[in-house]
Protein backbone atom coordinates (compact mmCIF):
# COMPACT_ATOMS: atom_id res chain seq x y z
CA UNK A 1 0.00 0.00 0.00
CA UNK A 2 1.36 3.68 -0.84
CA UNK A 3 0.13 6.83 0.82
CA UNK A 4 0.58 10.50 0.91
CA UNK A 5 2.04 12.44 3.80
CA UNK A 6 0.92 16.53 4.53
CA UNK A 7 2.89 18.21 6.94
CA UNK A 8 1.66 21.69 8.46
CA UNK A 9 4.78 23.46 9.97
CA UNK A 10 3.87 26.48 12.60
CA UNK A 11 5.50 28.25 15.11
CA UNK A 12 3.63 27.05 18.21
CA UNK A 13 2.52 23.67 16.65
CA UNK A 14 2.76 21.05 13.51
CA UNK A 15 -0.26 19.02 12.07
CA UNK A 16 0.65 15.70 10.51
CA UNK A 17 -1.90 13.42 8.18
CA UNK A 18 -1.01 10.37 5.69
CA UNK A 19 -4.15 9.31 3.85
CA UNK A 20 -4.16 6.29 1.39
CA UNK A 21 -4.24 6.80 -2.83
CA UNK A 22 -8.03 6.82 -2.57
CA UNK A 23 -7.98 9.85 -0.08
CA UNK A 24 -8.86 8.30 3.46
CA UNK A 25 -7.25 9.78 6.31
CA UNK A 26 -5.37 6.87 8.28
CA UNK A 27 -3.64 8.83 10.60
CA UNK A 28 -3.47 12.55 12.14
CA UNK A 29 -1.58 13.68 14.65
CA UNK A 30 0.30 16.81 16.12
CA UNK A 31 3.21 17.89 17.11
CA UNK A 32 5.70 20.71 18.67
CA UNK A 33 6.03 24.40 16.49
CA UNK A 34 9.09 23.37 13.99
CA UNK A 35 9.73 27.45 12.42
CA UNK A 36 12.93 27.21 12.01
CA UNK A 37 13.49 30.94 12.71
CA UNK A 38 12.86 30.71 15.83
CA UNK A 39 14.45 27.28 17.07
CA UNK A 40 17.55 26.41 14.73
CA UNK A 41 17.16 23.80 11.63
CA UNK A 42 18.73 21.10 13.83
CA UNK A 43 16.29 21.60 16.38
CA UNK A 44 13.43 21.28 13.73
CA UNK A 45 14.71 18.53 11.83
CA UNK A 46 14.47 16.67 15.32
CA UNK A 47 11.31 17.74 16.10
CA UNK A 48 10.11 16.54 12.76
CA UNK A 49 11.92 13.42 12.36
CA UNK A 50 10.27 12.45 16.04
CA UNK A 51 6.65 13.37 15.25
CA UNK A 52 6.63 11.51 11.67
CA UNK A 53 7.80 8.60 12.92
CA UNK A 54 5.99 8.70 15.89
CA UNK A 55 2.76 9.10 13.28
CA UNK A 56 4.54 6.30 11.20
CA UNK A 57 4.13 3.66 14.32
CA UNK A 58 0.76 4.65 15.53
CA UNK A 59 -0.43 3.96 11.84
CA UNK A 60 1.36 0.94 11.07
CA UNK A 61 3.16 2.30 8.34
CA UNK A 62 7.07 2.63 6.77
CA UNK A 63 8.45 6.11 5.49
CA UNK A 64 9.30 3.97 2.32
CA UNK A 65 5.51 3.08 1.79
CA UNK A 66 5.49 7.31 1.10
CA UNK A 67 5.08 7.81 -2.42
CA UNK A 68 4.94 11.90 -1.68
CA UNK A 69 5.42 14.51 1.20
CA UNK A 70 4.38 17.87 0.88
CA UNK A 71 4.94 20.26 3.21
CA UNK A 72 3.69 24.37 4.41
CA UNK A 73 6.42 25.20 6.26
CA UNK A 74 5.84 28.82 8.52
CA UNK A 75 8.90 31.19 7.70
CA UNK A 76 9.94 29.85 4.80
CA UNK A 77 10.34 33.41 2.86
CA UNK A 78 13.79 33.81 1.12
CA UNK A 79 15.83 31.91 -1.20
CA UNK A 80 18.45 31.12 1.33
CA UNK A 81 15.56 30.02 3.42
CA UNK A 82 14.13 27.83 0.94
CA UNK A 83 17.95 25.94 0.02
CA UNK A 84 18.79 25.17 3.41
CA UNK A 85 15.01 23.66 4.25
CA UNK A 86 15.44 21.72 1.26
CA UNK A 87 18.46 20.19 2.20
CA UNK A 88 17.26 19.82 5.66
CA UNK A 89 14.03 17.80 3.89
CA UNK A 90 16.40 15.44 2.29
CA UNK A 91 18.08 14.25 4.59
CA UNK A 92 14.85 13.77 6.48
CA UNK A 93 12.56 11.97 3.89
CA UNK A 94 15.62 9.90 1.92
CA UNK A 95 14.00 8.70 -1.19
CA UNK A 96 10.84 9.81 -0.86
CA UNK A 97 9.48 11.73 -3.32
CA UNK A 98 8.69 15.73 -1.23
CA UNK A 99 8.00 19.65 -1.96
CA UNK A 100 7.29 22.82 0.33
CA UNK A 101 6.17 26.12 0.09
CA UNK A 102 4.93 28.52 2.81
CA UNK A 103 2.91 27.55 5.13
CA UNK A 104 0.19 30.11 3.50
CA UNK A 105 0.18 27.77 0.27
CA UNK A 106 -1.76 25.01 2.24
CA UNK A 107 -4.38 27.35 4.00
CA UNK A 108 -5.36 28.52 0.13
CA UNK A 109 -5.30 25.21 -1.09
CA UNK A 110 -7.68 23.58 1.67
CA UNK A 111 -9.90 26.48 1.37
CA UNK A 112 -9.90 26.65 -2.94
CA UNK A 113 -9.51 22.98 -3.55
CA UNK A 114 -9.56 23.06 -7.40
CA UNK A 115 -10.98 26.45 -7.55
CA UNK A 116 -9.53 29.83 -7.85
CA UNK A 117 -9.60 32.49 -4.78
CA UNK A 118 -7.44 34.21 -2.12
CA UNK A 119 -6.57 32.90 1.40
CA UNK A 120 -5.95 35.56 4.20
CA UNK A 121 -5.07 34.45 7.15
CA UNK A 122 -5.14 35.60 10.82
CA UNK A 123 -3.56 33.33 13.01
CA UNK A 124 -0.49 34.52 15.25
CA UNK A 125 0.86 36.33 12.15
CA UNK A 126 -0.78 37.07 8.41
CA UNK A 127 -0.08 35.42 5.45
CA UNK A 128 -1.73 35.84 2.03
CA UNK A 129 -2.15 33.75 -1.43
CA UNK A 130 -4.45 33.85 -4.32
CA UNK A 131 -4.32 31.29 -7.13
CA UNK A 132 -6.48 32.06 -10.95
CA UNK A 133 -7.36 30.04 -13.30
CA UNK A 134 -4.03 29.87 -15.64
CA UNK A 135 -2.65 28.34 -12.15
CA UNK A 136 -0.70 31.04 -11.23
CA UNK A 137 0.33 31.90 -7.33
CA UNK A 138 0.66 35.12 -6.04
CA UNK A 139 1.90 36.15 -2.56
CA UNK A 140 1.24 39.40 -0.76
CA UNK A 141 3.01 40.34 2.79
CA UNK A 142 3.64 37.05 5.55
CA UNK A 143 6.86 38.93 6.53
CA UNK A 144 6.47 41.09 9.30
CA UNK A 145 5.11 43.88 10.98
CA UNK A 146 7.20 46.35 9.57
CA UNK A 147 7.64 44.88 6.41
CA UNK A 148 3.95 45.76 6.28
CA UNK A 149 1.78 43.54 7.80
CA UNK A 150 -1.70 44.34 9.93
CA UNK A 151 -2.84 41.36 10.33
CA UNK A 152 -2.02 39.19 13.29
CA UNK A 153 -3.67 37.87 16.61
CA UNK A 154 -0.50 39.26 18.17
CA UNK A 155 -0.32 42.98 16.21
CA UNK A 156 -4.35 42.97 16.82
CA UNK A 157 -4.32 42.19 20.83
CA UNK A 158 -1.67 44.98 21.39
CA UNK A 159 -3.70 47.22 19.49
CA UNK A 160 -6.47 46.66 22.20
CA UNK A 161 -4.36 47.17 24.88
CA UNK A 162 -2.39 50.06 23.48
CA UNK A 163 -6.05 51.33 23.02
CA UNK A 164 -7.11 50.65 26.31
CA UNK A 165 -3.65 52.31 28.24
CA UNK A 166 -4.35 55.46 26.18
CA UNK A 167 -7.90 55.81 26.80
CA UNK A 168 -7.34 55.25 30.60
CA UNK A 169 -4.53 58.08 30.91
CA UNK A 170 -5.97 60.68 28.43
CA UNK A 171 -4.28 60.17 25.87
CA UNK A 172 -6.95 58.80 23.36
CA UNK A 173 -9.07 60.49 21.92
CA UNK A 174 -12.42 58.30 23.68
CA UNK A 175 -12.04 56.61 26.27
CA UNK A 176 -12.51 53.03 26.27
CA UNK A 177 -14.56 50.04 28.08
CA UNK A 178 -11.47 47.71 26.90
CA UNK A 179 -10.01 49.55 29.81
CA UNK A 180 -12.37 48.45 32.81
CA UNK A 181 -12.76 44.93 30.60
CA UNK A 182 -9.20 43.88 30.82
CA UNK A 183 -8.37 45.15 34.55
CA UNK A 184 -11.89 42.94 35.45
CA UNK A 185 -9.91 39.62 33.84
CA UNK A 186 -6.94 40.25 35.25
CA UNK A 187 -8.09 41.63 38.63
CA UNK A 188 -5.60 44.56 38.02
CA UNK A 189 -6.76 48.33 39.85
CA UNK A 190 -5.15 49.67 37.41
CA UNK A 191 -4.51 48.97 33.52
CA UNK A 192 -0.71 49.89 34.00
CA UNK A 193 -0.25 46.64 35.65
CA UNK A 194 -0.69 44.73 32.32
CA UNK A 195 3.57 46.00 32.17
CA UNK A 196 4.02 42.97 34.09
CA UNK A 197 2.54 40.36 31.33
CA UNK A 198 4.08 39.51 27.91
CA UNK A 199 2.26 39.11 24.22
CA UNK A 200 3.97 37.06 22.24
CA UNK A 201 2.49 34.36 19.88
CA UNK A 202 2.08 31.55 21.87
CA UNK A 203 0.22 32.79 24.91
CA UNK A 204 -3.22 32.44 25.76
CA UNK A 205 -3.32 35.98 27.11
CA UNK A 206 -3.35 37.19 23.09
CA UNK A 207 -6.35 34.80 22.97
CA UNK A 208 -7.81 36.59 26.11
CA UNK A 209 -7.42 39.93 24.62
CA UNK A 210 -8.76 39.24 21.38
CA UNK A 211 -12.22 37.92 22.89
CA UNK A 212 -12.26 40.97 24.84
CA UNK A 213 -11.52 43.44 21.97
CA UNK A 214 -14.96 41.50 20.17
CA UNK A 215 -16.95 41.38 23.71
CA UNK A 216 -16.52 45.19 23.34
CA UNK A 217 -17.13 45.68 19.93
CA UNK A 218 -20.70 44.12 20.84
CA UNK A 219 -20.92 46.60 23.06
CA UNK A 220 -20.70 49.30 20.91
CA UNK A 221 -17.12 50.28 22.12
CA UNK A 222 -16.22 53.06 19.78
CA UNK A 223 -12.64 52.34 19.87
CA UNK A 224 -12.92 48.81 19.54
CA UNK A 225 -15.22 48.98 16.68
CA UNK A 226 -12.05 51.41 15.02
CA UNK A 227 -9.60 48.72 15.33
CA UNK A 228 -12.09 46.11 14.04
CA UNK A 229 -12.99 48.27 11.26
CA UNK A 230 -8.73 48.38 10.60
CA UNK A 231 -8.85 44.59 10.13
CA UNK A 232 -11.71 45.00 7.55
CA UNK A 233 -10.25 47.84 5.39
CA UNK A 234 -7.22 45.24 5.38
CA UNK A 235 -8.77 42.88 4.27
CA UNK A 236 -10.62 44.56 1.74
CA UNK A 237 -7.28 45.69 0.43
CA UNK A 238 -5.35 42.26 0.38
CA UNK A 239 -8.31 41.22 -1.88
CA UNK A 240 -8.74 44.06 -4.19
CA UNK A 241 -4.92 44.09 -4.70
CA UNK A 242 -5.01 41.02 -5.59
CA UNK A 243 -8.42 40.54 -7.60
CA UNK A 244 -6.97 43.51 -9.56
CA UNK A 245 -4.03 41.24 -10.99
CA UNK A 246 -5.40 38.18 -11.00
CA UNK A 247 -9.49 37.89 -11.64
CA UNK A 248 -11.29 38.98 -14.29
CA UNK A 249 -13.55 41.35 -14.16
CA UNK A 250 -16.95 40.30 -12.13
CA UNK A 251 -14.97 36.57 -12.06
CA UNK A 252 -15.98 34.33 -8.97
CA UNK A 253 -13.76 33.37 -6.62
CA UNK A 254 -13.23 32.02 -2.96
CA UNK A 255 -12.30 34.18 -0.52
CA UNK A 256 -10.50 31.69 2.43
CA UNK A 257 -11.12 33.07 5.51
CA UNK A 258 -8.25 31.22 7.82
CA UNK A 259 -6.63 31.58 11.50
CA UNK A 260 -8.25 31.30 15.01
CA UNK A 261 -9.59 34.77 14.52
CA UNK A 262 -11.64 34.21 11.54
CA UNK A 263 -12.69 30.41 12.91
CA UNK A 264 -13.90 32.20 16.01
CA UNK A 265 -16.45 34.03 13.51
CA UNK A 266 -16.90 36.97 15.49
CA UNK A 267 -20.64 38.69 14.07
CA UNK A 268 -19.33 41.92 14.53
CA UNK A 269 -16.24 41.70 12.00
CA UNK A 270 -17.87 38.96 9.50
CA UNK A 271 -21.05 41.53 8.78
CA UNK A 272 -17.91 43.95 8.08
CA UNK A 273 -16.65 42.13 5.98
CA UNK A 274 -19.60 40.89 4.14
CA UNK A 275 -20.80 44.39 3.19
CA UNK A 276 -16.91 45.56 1.95
CA UNK A 277 -15.86 42.41 0.35
CA UNK A 278 -18.97 41.23 -1.45
CA UNK A 279 -20.45 44.68 -2.61
CA UNK A 280 -17.66 44.85 -4.88
CA UNK A 281 -16.76 41.56 -5.78
CA UNK A 282 -18.38 38.20 -6.71
CA UNK A 283 -16.44 36.54 -3.80
CA UNK A 284 -17.51 33.22 -2.41
CA UNK A 285 -16.12 33.65 1.71
CA UNK A 286 -15.17 30.10 3.22
CA UNK A 287 -13.75 29.78 6.20
CA UNK A 288 -12.50 26.35 6.53
CA UNK A 289 -14.03 23.75 8.38
CA UNK A 290 -10.86 21.34 7.73
CA UNK A 291 -7.23 22.27 9.14
CA UNK A 292 -4.20 23.39 6.37
CA UNK A 293 -2.91 20.17 6.80
CA UNK A 294 -5.69 18.82 4.32
CA UNK A 295 -4.46 21.68 2.09
CA UNK A 296 -0.15 19.91 2.18
CA UNK A 297 -2.35 16.58 1.22
CA UNK A 298 -3.81 17.73 -1.94
CA UNK A 299 -0.56 18.89 -3.18
CA UNK A 300 1.24 15.85 -2.49
CA UNK A 301 -1.31 14.05 -4.78
CA UNK A 302 -1.33 16.66 -7.23
CA UNK A 303 2.64 16.67 -7.32
CA UNK A 304 2.68 12.72 -7.66
CA UNK A 305 0.64 13.56 -10.92
CA UNK A 306 -2.33 12.64 -9.33
CA UNK A 307 -5.61 14.16 -10.49
CA UNK A 308 -6.58 16.26 -7.78
CA UNK A 309 -10.77 14.65 -8.02
CA UNK A 310 -13.86 15.19 -5.94
CA UNK A 311 -14.04 11.81 -4.23
CA UNK A 312 -10.35 12.35 -2.90
CA UNK A 313 -11.21 15.60 -1.60
CA UNK A 314 -14.71 13.95 -0.17
CA UNK A 315 -12.88 11.34 1.06
CA UNK A 316 -10.20 13.03 2.79
CA UNK A 317 -12.88 15.11 4.20
CA UNK A 318 -15.10 12.87 5.59
CA UNK A 319 -12.18 10.85 7.24
CA UNK A 320 -10.99 13.66 8.75
CA UNK A 321 -14.40 14.25 10.59
CA UNK A 322 -14.29 10.27 11.92
CA UNK A 323 -10.63 10.44 12.95
CA UNK A 324 -10.83 14.44 13.96
CA UNK A 325 -7.31 15.91 15.17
Amino acid sequence: MKYYLGIDIGNSKNQYAIADRDGNLIGISRGPGSNHQGIGIDETYKRLDESINSLLKKTGTEKSQIVFAYLGVCGADSPEEFIMLRKTFRNLFGNVQFDFDNDGIIALKNGVENETGVVITCGSGNTNFAVNTKGDISRIGGLCEYMGDMLGSVLIAKQAVHAAVRGYDGRGDLSTVLTSLICKEYNFKEIYEFIDLEIDSDSEIVKTIIKILFKAAELGDGVALEIIIGITKEIYTITDTFASKMFDKDEIFRLVLDGHIFRANYPVLMNMINLSVLEKYNAKIIIPQTPPVLGALYFAYEKDGNKLNTKIINNLKETYKEIGD
